[in-house]
């Protein structure tokens, strides 16, 4: 018995006319044509291949732990079944605005080359105290998945540990003065202190 085939971009499925949507089955019935006619057609398959798409969009990045003044820790959730389009993940695009509040955006890993990473560490040019925004998507064998919601990160840290305040006696009113200097704020502007 010869088998045949012919191969149909998934793409063509799911615009006019035929409107396929994820998960839908792709139901394919046959007939055959010689001299005298054409054949009945198959009966449809029950089972086989279903509709995928790309990605969804990405769920928003995630502020690393090892953010400071000085680097810029971002991570992502891996895409899983049914996020991914129903088919495997080729890359991650990671972009960010290098500070410019939006307005530029600049991809750091996953365009070209591909890339699978779940996270990147920013190392040089960070500015103390400015704000970062990260987005990420998603690409599969069926194309890129929308870009997620923005994540801003400041280039800050905790405040350093304070040097051990001061007591004495107020000379006016005779109650307990506690003095302190105030630490290094880690690039970002102290709101409270507790004593």
């Amino acid at each position: 018995m010869l088998v045949n085939y012919c191969v149909v971009p998934i793409t063509v499925l799911r615009n006019a006319p035929y409107n396929l949507r994820r998960f839908d089955l792709i139901s394919v019935k046959f007939r055959a044509q010689n001299i005298r006619g054409w054949s009945d057609y198959s009966d449809p398959n029950n089972s086989g291949v279903t509709i995928k798409t790309e990605p969804d969009m990405m769920t928003i990045p995630i502020n690393g732990d090892l953010t400071d003044e000085w680097r810029i820790d971002v991570s992502w959730l891996a895409m899983v079944s049914p996020e991914n389009g129903d088919s495997a993940i080729t890359s991650y695009d990671l972009q960010y605005d290098n500070g410019t509040g939006g307005f530029i955006w600049y991809s750091l890993i996953g365009l070209h080359p591909d890339s699978l990473a779940l996270a990147y560490r920013i190392t040089t040019g960070v500015v103390p105290g400015r704000y970062y925004r990260f987005r990420v998507r998603a690409r599969n064998a069926f194309g890129w998945g929308d870009l997620s919601p923005w994540l801003e990160i400041k280039a800050a840290t905790l405040p350093d540990t304070m040097i051990p305040p001061t007591t004495s006696i107020d000379s006016a009113s005779g109650h307990l003065r506690i003095s302190w200097v105030a630490p290094h704020d880690g690039s970002d502007t102290i709101t409270k202190y507790t004593i």
